[in-house]
């Protein structure tokens, strides 16, 4: 159950980070294009990642944790494997 619940947050993070890249390309820059002048469009992009990056900080340090921890998990699963037990 736990190894679910920890994969679950795993694939959250990734879908988080991908919907956000997403949203930010191709719906956040075309709207500015149209709506604003060049001027104006920097801040507004440079404040949105700002504020998108940071909020994947913990993200993606929760997402190299738990790739971590299902790396051992796998080797230990292996390790049991081969030794037969």
């Amino acid at each position: 159950m736990l190894y679910h619940a920890l994969l679950l947050l795993h694939l959250l993070a990734v879908v988080a980070w991908v919907g956000g890249m997403f949203f930010a390309h191709f719906c956040l820059r075309p709207a500015a294009v149209e709506v604003l002048e060049p001027p104006a469009r920097l801040p507004l992009m440079l404040a949105a990642l700002r504020r998108f990056l940071g909020a994947m900080k913990a993200s993606r340090c929760r997402w190299w944790c738990l790739q971590a921890w299902r790396c051992s998990c796998r080797s230990a699963s292996a390790t049991r494997r081969w030794a037969g037990t």
